[in-house]
């Protein structure tokens, strides 16, 4: 639902701008008609023009007795409530037209459409990327080496992700069909999960023993890798 203002029928004189127990009156000037022929003469022979009534407003109607409540417009200013049918995939800059749901024309006049933009509000995990989004997940030292199976959170809810024992930083993890439905299509993006790993920024004697022990089992202790940068 979205709140709007806009204007709508007058309530008390059910739209026709005339005092309750009244009714307009057809107006003399046009006979009804809402218009006026204006004929003029030249050298090129006569003209016929055709111009909105003055005197009713092109209505085809008089009141002599205006609504109190609407001041004879026969509608109000007014906050309404509107249910709008959000469909899958829209984003931001998207619109949909709600035919008849605009302003009222005044006495009896018809409605117009009521145009609604969309724009997305950040999410507080995702970014998106066309149907897909995209999270990034950080981990543990151990879960990066061992692997692990993890809760993350998607669109549906939480879903179980399967982490491989010696995933890197960077790497991306994909789920299928958790991402965003497209825009008048069957196709559902996927959820991209990009894999941090946290290293840890104070150890106990302990933890640090551990360590120096699993990088001397590994040849690693005071090893550097120098390659050259992906793009």
């Amino acid at each position: 639902m979205i709140k709007i203002k806009r204007w709508n029928p007058c309530d008390t004189c059910a739209g026709t701008g005339a005092e309750p127990g009244t009714m307009p009156s057809r107006c003399s000037a046009c006979n009804g008609s809402g218009q006026l022929k204006q004929i003029s003469k030249s050298l090129f022979g006569q003209f016929v023009n055709v111009v909105q009534c003055a005197n009713c407003g092109g209505t085809g109607e008089v009141v002599s007795s205006p609504c109190r409540k609407c001041s004879g417009e026969g509608r109000r200013k007014e906050a309404s409530q509107i249910k709008v049918e959000v469909p899958s995939g829209v984003a931001t800059g998207n619109y949909m037209t709600l035919r008849g749901e605009g302003n009222k024309g005044s006495r009896g006049s018809e409605a117009g459409d009521l145009i609604v933009f969309f724009e997305e509000k950040e999410h507080e995990f995702f970014r998106r990327h066309g149907s897909d989004i995209i999270a990034e997940l950080e981990i543990s030292f151990s879960q990066a080496a061992l692997g692990d199976s993890v809760e993350v959170p998607t669109l549906g809810g939480s879903a179980k992700l399967s982490i491989p024992g010696g995933i890197q930083s960077g790497q991306v993890l994909r789920m299928r069909g958790k991402g965003l439905s497209e825009l008048r299509g069957s196709y559902r993006g996927d959820e991209l999960v990009k894999i941090q790993v946290k290293t840890p920024t104070k150890l106990n004697s302990k933890q640090k023993n551990l360590l120096e022990e699993l990088a001397a089992s590994n040849g690693s202790v005071g090893k550097t890798n120098v390659r050259k940068m992906r793009s």
